[in-house]
């Protein structure tokens, strides 16, 4: 999946909001939809209520992907993003 601009300008927005936290979100249909991050550790990991990403879906169409931020990192993948 490619991003455009203005998700890739909505995503960095959102993470700089929730900074120090990892931020979250979804992409459905092209769009970026922000979420909180439910995670009892926002600083280290985060977590997307299930009962909001279904909702979402049923509102908007199918996830295509799920974003989080690195805070203090880099913008790889960790290895548990890989799992």
């Amino acid at each position: 999946m490619r991003l455009t601009k203005t998700i890739k300008e909505a995503i960095h927005a959102h993470a700089k909001i929730c900074y120090p936290a990892e931020c979250c979100g979804l992409i459905i249909d092209g769009q970026y939809y922000p979420c909180d991050n439910v995670a009892p550790n926002p600083a280290e990991h985060f977590e997307i209520d299930y009962l909001d990403m279904v909702e979402m879906q049923e509102y908007h169409g199918e996830i295509q992907a799920i974003v989080h931020s690195h805070p203090n990192g880099n913008a790889e993948p960790s290895e548990i993003d890989r799992v």
